[in-house]
This record gives C-alpha cells, sequence and structure tokens, in this order.
C-alpha cells in the first residue's frame, strides 16, 4: 500500500532494466532507465480514467498491471517488450462502494488481487478482499472486516517462503487505534478467523509495516503515541512457531522523538529499518536477523528533499539471494537514487567496468612495449651506457623481470607437463576398471536376475504401503485442521484475557463493574 493516496513504483527486469511506473493526472506513465539507474525513455502506458491501480512483474519479466477506472470497470494489463496487452475482468458497483488500496502480486502461476472497500451509506465499515487467479478459476475471500472510521489507513502485505500471506493493518478499538495481524494459510487456503492485536490498547498506534525475511521471520513494526513523541514498537516471530504465536519484542535504540513510516528489508544479509524523522531518512540496522538493532549513522547527512516512497519489485535473479525489499525510500529524476547497499554496488560495478576495460587494455600494451625493449637490449645497452647511467638501472629492473617471467614460464610448463602425465594413468586407470566392471557384471547375471525379482516383490509391498499411507495422510490432514483451529483459539482467548486484564487494571473500582458487564455482553 501506500503512503499517499496512489503508490509509485520501482520496477526491475531479470536483465537489470529498471522502469519507474507512476501515476499522474488520471494516468499510468513509466520511465525507463538502464543497468546504470540512467533514463532512456518516458511514455504514456494507460490514459483513463483511474482510482486505483497496483503493479508486480512476473518471471518472465512480463509487467503485470491491474486498475479500477472511475466506472468501476477492473482491467488487467500486461506489459512486455514495449507491447501493452489487456483484458477486462469485471466491474464493480462504484456507485453504491468506495475502493482503495489495490494490492498485486504475481507468484509463479497464481495471481493475488486486494483491495478495500466500503459502502458509502455505511462508510465507517470496511471490508479487505482477496481475489485469486490461475489459469482456470478466480475465487474471492474476504480477509476482515473493520471499523476504522470513514476514511481507512494503508494494510501491508508479505508472503513467506512457504505460501502464506501476512497482513498488518489498522482498526479502532475502545477510542484507539491498534494494531492487528492476520495470515492466509497455504495449506487450508483459508484466511485466520481471529486476527491477533499486537499493539497496547492504552495508546494510540500508527503506521504499521510487515516484512517476512529469507529464513521466514516474520517483523513487525509500527510507531505507538508517547506522551507528545512517537516511537517505535518493533517485533517479531518465526513463520512455524511453537510459542503459542507470541511475538518477541526487541527495543530499537532510538531516543525520544517523532518517527513515522518505518520501511524494513533485507540487504546483504543486513535486516535494515529505514524511516522519517521530522525532514531527514534515517535508519538501524541488524546484523541478527532482528535480534538487535544497530543506528545507521551512514544516513546522518541523507536528507528528505525529494525523496519518496516507492514499492519496489524485482524478477532479477541475482537479487534473490541477496535481498528482498518491498517498498524503499527513493529519488527519482534522469536517474535513480536509493538507499541499498547490494544494489548500488552493483551500479557501482557496472559504471566502472569500461574503465577496468581500458586500463587491462593499457597493461597489455606496455607488456608489449617492454618485449619489443628486450629484443633490442644488447644494443640499446651500449648507448645507454654512455648516455645516462640512470636508464642502465631501469635495463637491469627489465633483465629481472623478464628472468622472473620465463621461470614462471618454465613452472608452468612443467606442471602442464606433469598434468598429462597424470591424466594419461587415470584414463588407464579407469580403462582396465571399466573392464573388470564388465567381467563382474558378465560373470553375476544370474545374481543381477535374482535380485530383479526380488525388486519386484518389493514393488509389491510398496503399493500396499501406498495405500495404507493415503489413509494415514487423510488423518493427518484432519489433525492439522483441528490443530490450527484450536490454535487460533487459543491465541484469540490469550488476546481476551489481556483486554481483560488491562481493563481491570485501568478501570477505577467504582466503574469495574459496569465495564466488566460491557466485556462480556
Amino acid at each position: 500500500m501506500s503512503l499517499h493516496s496512489k503508490e509509485s513504483f520501482i520496477v526491475r527486469t531479470s536483465t537489470g532494466i529498471y522502469y519507474n511506473i507512476f501515476y499522474k493526472n488520471n494516468a499510468i506513465f513509466s520511465n525507463t532507465y538502464d543497468k546504470n539507474r540512467k533514463i532512456l525513455e518516458s511514455k504514456e502506458l494507460i490514459n483513463l480514467d483511474i482510482i486505483d491501480y497496483s503493479v508486480d512483474i512476473d518471471n518472465n519479466d512480463k509487467i503485470h498491471i491491474i486498475c479500477i477506472t472511475k466506472t468501476g470497470n477492473i482491467i488487467y494489463y500486461i506489459y512486455f517488450k514495449n507491447k501493452l496487452s489487456k483484458k477486462h475482468l469485471t466491474t464493480l458497483d462504484v456507485k453504491s462502494n468506495r475502493y482503495d488500496y489495490f494490492y498485486l502480486k504475481v507468484i509463479k502461476d497464481e495471481i493475488h488481487i486486494f483491495y478495500a472497500f466500503s459502502n458509502i451509506i455505511n462508510s465507517t465499515v470496511w471490508t479487505i478482499q482477496h481475489i485469486i487467479g490461475n489459469k482456470q478459476s478466480w475465487e474471492k475471500k474476504n480477509v476482515i472486516s473493520i471499523t476504522p472510521g470513514k476514511y481507512m489507513s494503508p494494510y501491508y502485505i508479505d508472503f513467506d517462503k512457504l505460501g502464506n500471506i501476512h497482513l498488518i493493518y489498522k482498526n479502532v478499538e475502545s477510542r484507539t487505534q491498534q494494531i492487528y495481524y492476520t495470515h492466509y494459510s497455504s495449506f487450508l487456503k483459508s484466511w485466520s478467523k481471529y486476527p491477533i492485536r499486537v499493539s497496547d490498547i492504552s495508546v494510540d498506534n500508527l503506521h504499521p509495516y510487515i516484512f517476512v525475511d529469507n529464513r521466514n521471520i516474520i517483523h513487525l513494526v509500527w510507531s505507538k503515541l508517547d506522551n507528545s513523541n512517537l516511537r517505535f514498537v518493533y517485533k517479531q516471530r518465526p513463520v512455524i512457531t511453537n510459542q503459542k504465536g507470541k511475538w518477541k519484542s526487541v527495543e530499537l535504540p532510538l531516543s525520544r522523538s517523532t518517527y513515522t513510516h518505518p520501511v524494513i528489508y533485507e540487504d546483504f544479509g543486513l535486516l535494515r529499518i529505514l524511516y522519517k524523522q521530522n525532514d531527514s531518512i534515517k535508519g538501524l540496522f541488524s546484523k541478527d536477523f532482528g535480534s538487535s538493532w544497530v543506528n545507521d549513522t551512514s544516513l546522518n547527512n541523507f536528507g528528505n528533499q525529494d525523496w519518496k516512497y516507492y514499492r519496489y519489485t524485482s524478477n532479477n535473479h541475482n537479487e534473490k539471494s541477496k535481498i528482498k525489499i518491498n517498498h524503499i525510500y527513493a529519488k527519482i529524476t534522469d536517474t535513480i537514487e536509493l538507499y541499498c547497499k547490494y544494489l548500488n554496488t552493483i551500479t557501482l560495478d557496472t559504471k566502472n567496468s569500461t574503465n577496468n576495460d581500458i586500463k587491462i587494455s593499457r597493461l597489455n600494451l606496455d607488456t608489449i612495449e617492454q618485449k619489443n625493449k628486450i629484443i633490442n637490449k644488447p644494443e640499446k645497452s651500449i648507448a645507454i651506457d654512455t648516455a645516462d647511467k640512470s636508464c642502465s638501472v631501469e635495463d637491469n629492473n627489465i633483465e629481472e623481470f623478464v628472468n622472473n617471467t620465463n621461470q614462471q614460464i618454465k613452472d608452468i610448463f612443467s606442471k602442464t607437463y606433469n598434468i598429462d602425465l597424470i591424466k594419461k594413468e587415470i584414463e588407464t586407470l579407469l580403462l582396465n576398471n571399466t573392464k573388470n566392471l564388465e567381467n563382474k557384471i558378465k560373470s553375476n547375471k544370474n545374481d543381477l536376475d535374482s535380485i530383479l525379482t526380488r525388486l519386484d516383490n518389493l514393488n509389491d509391498l510398496v503399493t500396499e504401503y501406498k495405500k495404507e499411507n493415503q489413509d494415514i495422510s487423510q488423518i493427518i490432514k484432519s489433525i492439522n485442521e483441528k490443530y490450527e483451529e484450536n490454535l487460533l483459539y487459543i491465541e484469540n482467548l490469550e488476546s481476551e484475557i489481556n483486554d481483560l486484564k488491562n481493563i481491570i487494571k485501568n478501570t477505577p473500582k467504582k466503574n469495574l463493574i459496569n465495564k466488566l458487564k460491557e466485556f462480556f455482553k
């Protein structure tokens, strides 16, 4: 989602080409950048009256764009090799409902579309919907219905390596703004019925963000109202946990101030948090996957001018083991500037490659010149001795260089000769072993026939085991479903217990009975 009404995108292809796709004057535009992030062209992609849109890239470098027009048409575009194709998916009722915060994610053959909507008459209730599409069909699921008020805040989504989907959102409870977490199980094909409140109910909470790293650890961060300041709350837990869904809180090394709009991403084995502090971009990093955090002092002079918030999506295969970025702060003009060590390192290497080639070429030319001097050395040394003694020193250096080089060449030839001998010995040994193996196979043919018969019998036994395994699999599936249901119920029960504790703790005794009656209605 975005900090603004319309999100802008940075898209990177497998070949290193960048696209900046953005909304302007009811249309969608695209700027194309080369591997060094220098602009190549600008063009208008889609000229429609658009309410909202979202972008992603698939494994074939096809850029997917979904948008909703002011007439309610949902149109799906694919941009590939400078050609734009489109398909009309459906028409939504924009006369009765408001739609916002579209989110598109393409994973292999599956397309995930999220959006939020509310009825114009009852505008305080919002529903987040999830549409899953593939080559055969489309399926729509309700994620959650909430009451954030007339205007809903952005929600954030991330996917783990098991195909589960994790979502964080803000809702109003007890007249305070709270942060909730929910998830979609790829095994059960359903969303959790019991979202978990992860924030402190006694204060307001803002700007939630969620990130799942390459180790399948879920990271949450948001701003918490602390007197007149906003300070960060950070929590984490593994995707698969035996701790009944408990979140681990980690204190961030930040003084009392106002911190907003955090972004988490993975960069060269480090976890990073970028955030806003007044008019500056600041950051933290962690070397131990979020167990401890350190201030990123390299951002001390990193001004906020022209730096904006973008969703980042990439199909570059080199990135997958090095980084994971969903959103990032960047500055885009005729070039793209962004704070990511890995991407900046790659760009710098590309920019310097031409100079490196030139240096190598010059080095080769110098070597050729030295060889020419060596050929004419006897004649030149006589002239140099009578003309300039300093040049004879240079000749001695050249002679030493040549002798060393010749010795190295002799060593290389000697090693090459030894390698040839070893190669011949290996070939002879392989030939002898192959002949011995053929003889053994011929002499043991009867044994092989016996083994094949036994294998056939084993195959029949395996078939029987498979049938039994299918029955066991069904039992395990039923147990897993019951386990998931019980786990969600326990999480919800724990949340209610915490709420009850807070009510008892924070309510005067004279009002306590009434509060408890309201709670148990």
